[in-house]
């Protein structure tokens, strides 16, 4: 083994350095850099300029959430013996037959006595 075949797996790795950066930042566009770098890399500019898309960062990412449509309990009491709901005009558990007298629920609120 020579010096020419000594020198050719650093040059290959620094050839393709722009890559492998991108590869371990995890960049979106990996396949991109790698093409160009490949192809242009012979080029002091096209490798230079893969460095730098390699080297600077993504654009963040834009997540649209869309607003969940939640169920808004009906108006009604829960039992403090069982905890079972009932609605406002029972005055007694149908569960379980006790008053209902401790906690009134309106539109979502949970209201103590």
């Amino acid at each position: 083994m020579g010096l020419p075949e000594l020198l050719v797996l650093p040059l290959i790795i620094v050839y393709m350095l722009p890559t492998c950066i991108a590869l371990l930042r995890k960049k979106q566009s990996v396949l991109a850099i790698g093409l160009v770098n490949f192809f242009l890399g012979w080029s002091v500019i096209g490798w230079i300029a893969t460095l730098i898309w390699a080297l600077t960062a993504d654009p963040p990412q834009v997540v649209y959430a869309t607003p969940v449509n939640v169920a808004i309990p009906p108006a009604g009491d829960f039992c403090p013996a069982c905890g079972k709901f009932s609605h406002a005009d029972g005055r007694f558990c149908p569960q379980c037959g006790q008053p209902i007298q401790r906690e009134r629920v309106r539109a979502g609120e949970v209201q103590l006595r």
